[in-house]
């Protein structure tokens, strides 16, 4: 167990344990109660839990049968959902899956479903014609329901969306990535109540922009590498120019100095960060609490000028992002 990842070592296995907001909670909790499900789709960010919310649903709904009810596969995974071992196509998995024949004992059949379920993680990375198969089973059976997970389900056709129940998932707010990593934290006996430990977390939490499992591996990474979280350590892992640098910059940027916010721009070049991440952590930075002192109308400026530098920096490839730095601090000094 104490080898396992912590985002596996933490993953929720009862949905009353997942943290979502009260409308999606609402929605899902009635699915399980009247052990039934329609064909879904979860929609939404990394890391805010669509994938740990499907398998919670399936083990409510098939307890230790969940092995012979559940199919789950990947669309990102080649083997997954073109092609299994041996060149045997998707249709004749899902059709294989759908007529195994499961026994299940006398005192659970009332309560388990009489249809199957297939996962389909990362949904909008599905083939065309992995698509229209799907779109075939789901058609003509009832004995067999489709969980898709994806980013945007935008890359999933209208057909398919079409016979599904789709629920957007929004990102995870601060306060309760906060919550979870403190809890993780009591389970894996880290000082808490140090406060340089509750600084990390926070700054974890911000640094994560939702995605809960971005922020689990963070605070891992932290622990096995410096057994304590603080900002300082989180920084030296994030990869990402520290917070107090970044907010010294935007200051003279206000200030228009435009001499020295180039001068610590350079240098912080010069120490190895690419031109990407030092104007990613500036905007970062811009989103945090250190920054509660920038009135709106800056920071709005502020981030207008970097995202046109991220976009020149990656359009014009490693050789123009000194040159386009120093463009955005001139750009930021015109405030």
């Amino acid at each position: 167990m104490d080898s396992l990842p912590w985002i596996e070592k933490y993953r929720p296995t009862n949905f009353d344990n997942v943290k979502l907001n009260d409308i999606i909670k609402k929605q899902i909790n009635k699915m399980i109660s009247l052990h039934d499900m329609p064909n879904i789709i979860l929609e939404g960010p990394s890391g805010v839990g669509k994938t740990t919310t499907i398998k919670c649903i399936a083990r409510q709904l098939y307890g230790k049968y969940y092995s012979k009810m559940v199919l789950e596969m990947n669309a990102s995974d080649e083997r997954g959902i073109k092609t299994y071992d041996r060149g045997i196509k998707i249709y004749d998995v899902i059709e294989n899956f759908r007529r195994s024949y499961v026994v299940i004992e006398d005192k659970h059949i009332s309560r388990i479903p009489k249809f199957k379920m297939i996962i389909l993680d990362e949904a909008d990375n599905m083939t065309e014609k992995a698509q229209y198969n799907i779109g075939t089973f789901i058609k003509n059976y009832d004995d067999i329901k489709f969980a898709f997970t994806c980013n945007s389900k935008e890359n999933i056709g209208s057909s398919v969306q079409s016979m599904c129940h789709i629920i957007k998932y929004p990102i995870l707010d601060n306060s309760i990535i906060e919550s979870v990593l403190k809890n993780i934290c009591v389970e894996e006996n880290i000082g808490i109540k140090l406060k340089k430990n509750i600084e990390g977390i926070k700054i974890i939490a911000q640094i994560s922009n939702g995605d809960m499992r971005s922020a689990i591996n963070m605070l891992q990474l932290a622990n096995n590498r410096f057994k304590e979280i603080t900002v300082d350590n989180v920084f030296k892992i994030y990869n990402k120019p520290h917070i107090d640098l970044s907010k010294e910059i935007i200051d003279l940027c206000i200030k228009k100095d435009m001499i020295n916010s180039c001068k610590k721009i350079i240098d912080l070049k010069n120490k190895g960060y690419s031109g990407t991440d030092i104007m990613l952590g500036l905007c970062f930075t811009l989103r945090i609490d250190i920054c509660k002192d920038i009135s709106e109308e800056h920071k709005i400026y502020f981030s207008k000028c970097i995202n046109y530098a991220v976009y020149n920096i990656a359009k014009g490839g490693l050789d123009n992002s000194v040159l386009q730095l120093v463009s955005c601090i001139a750009d930021m000094c015109k405030n």
